[in-house]
């Protein structure tokens, strides 16, 4: 089948959840279909990262958008004061995202099927795929024939109401507050417009169907690859590492960062002194940097370490700690295991590793 695969972000370098998951069902449909990608980008994209994505595409669409400017999101948030499309939605479209959707649904494919019914000759693509929700704005564009299919990475509204319990802010609460039942009705509405709707847990159906999900649902849960990340060999005599491998420009993985320096790493210094948590970051952020070295002094053993400088790989002694705190269900996963960060994960070469936050170790 034709499939028209339409995504807000390039899934590549793999250095986050979303790259991951959505680089693999790339992957995975290109075994069996004939994909092209369709994806929003507000800069260049590198030539090695267009070249892996490439391998399982037969055309790679990239739609240029101009970055987001402060003018612009406060622009589309008091817009959405008067609008029924909640602003954490509505911030994502982009009218020449729209044209260009409805510019290749009507182009010829590369190569038309041998065999094919009428109602295939007539349209281009047998299949939409939405990746994350906000690419299934653009759902109004495609027509009834077409199948359509929405990948939720994450569950908005839950998102959103569990963000608010956490937010300290008083302005962030009040805008939550005021948007969690527009994204609620809004999510429930895009993804009944759906055939399909995919799913990391069993936890994320349920909360589906919570909000009056009726459309098929199906769980593809996220998982590692245990033949790629084997136990790393352990030396008795180096002291324990922590290491934390995440991307802090994700709330929730920046929530989990503060919440284990706050609650858990105090815990673990009484117990196994001389540790050190180790931040690995794709880039060196100020910001975080400044954040993470004034809030917890080089005496707590907090280092930050952007991936750009990391060794090629960290042999975790003793233990290492993952921590996610995943918000979507308000439960800590602490996991306990000796890993190696092999060398493909710090170069940018594809690395098939996600972890399941939804479920219990």
């Amino acid at each position: 089948m034709r499939i028209l695969f339409i995504s807000e972000k390039f899934p590549y370098p793999l250095d986050s959840g979303g790259n991951i998951r959505t680089f693999h069902l790339l992957q995975g449909l290109s075994r069996k279909h004939d994909v092209t990608l369709l994806v929003t980008t507000d800069c260049e994209i590198k030539i090695r990262h267009l070249q892996e994505v490439e391998k399982f595409c037969s055309e790679i669409k990239l739609v240029h958008v101009k970055p987001r400017s402060m003018i612009r999101e406060v622009s589309i948030f008091v817009r959405s004061l008067f609008s029924r499309i909640p602003f954490v939605i509505s911030r994502h479209f982009r009218d020449v995202v729209r044209n260009e959707i409805k510019h290749a649904l009507k182009s010829e494919p590369a190569e038309k099927p041998v065999k094919s019914s009428l109602l295939q000759k007539l349209q281009v693509f047998d299949i939409v795929h939405f990746n994350h929700l906000d690419a299934a704005i653009y759902a109004n564009v495609i027509p009834e024939s077409v199948t359509r299919v929405l990948d939720q990475h994450n569950i908005i509204t839950r998102q959103v109401k569990t963000t608010y319990k956490a937010e300290k802010s008083i302005l962030k609460r009040m805008i939550l507050k005021f948007e969690c039942t527009k994204v609620a009705n809004f999510e429930k509405e895009l993804c009944n417009k759906m055939d399909l709707c995919l799913v990391c847990s069993e936890a994320d159906a349920r909360a589906m169907k919570l909000i009056g999900v009726k459309s098929r649902i199906a769980i593809v849960p996220n998982g590692a690859d245990v033949d790629f990340f084997k136990p790393a060999t352990l030396n008795a005599n180096s002291d324990p590492k922590i290491v934390f491998v995440g991307t802090l420009d994700y709330d929730p993985c920046e929530k989990a960062v503060w919440y284990f320096c706050n609650k858990i790493l105090p815990i673990i210094e009484k117990n196994i002194p001389g540790n050190f948590f180790f931040i690995l970051r794709k880039d060196l952020d100020l910001k975080d940097g400044l954040g993470i070295f004034l809030s917890f002094p080089l005496s707590r053993g907090i280092v930050y370490l952007p991936f750009p400088f990391c060794p090629t790989h960290f042999s975790c002694m003793l233990m290492l700690f993952l921590v996610f705190k995943c918000f979507s269900d308000n439960q800590t996963c602490l996991l306990k295991v000796p890993l190696e960060i092999p060398q493909p994960l710090l170069l940018e070469k594809p690395a098939p590793l996600n972890i399941i936050l939804d479920r219990k170790p």
